[in-house]
């Protein structure tokens, strides 16, 4: 999925061709019928390398809810990290030390 993928990340058309038929080479014996799912209207898939002025991430992308939960994602991973840092910096000022299993050197001043 991956090899797939990196076809769309080509900075030019060329390019994305150029990975395509790398890709469909590498799988053609082995799963003929994606390959050809993935080669039919290829061009079309790819025309907003025509596009200027507008940042491929936000044209890419097949939908806003698509772009709003990877949005979303990403500000909860921030989040979950702000809360456990909270967490080992209030256990550490009211006991004194790390909580059991953060291997940490802190001093008390």
């Amino acid at each position: 999925m991956q090899q797939a993928s990196a076809v769309y990340d080509a900075q030019t058309a060329e390019q994305a061709r150029a990975s395509l038929k790398a890709w469909a080479d590498t799988w053609r014996e082995l799963a003929p019928k994606s390959v050809e799912t993935f080669e039919r209207d290829f061009d079309t898939t790819i025309a907003y390398f025509q596009l200027q002025g507008l940042t491929r991430e936000w044209i890419r992308s097949t939908s806003l809810l698509e772009r709003v939960n990877r949005q979303l994602r990403s500000m909860m991973r921030v989040s979950l990290i702000a809360r456990k840092l909270f967490f080992l910096f209030y256990h550490v000022r009211s006991r004194g030390r790390p909580p059991c299993g953060v291997n940490a050197q802190v001093t008390m001043e």
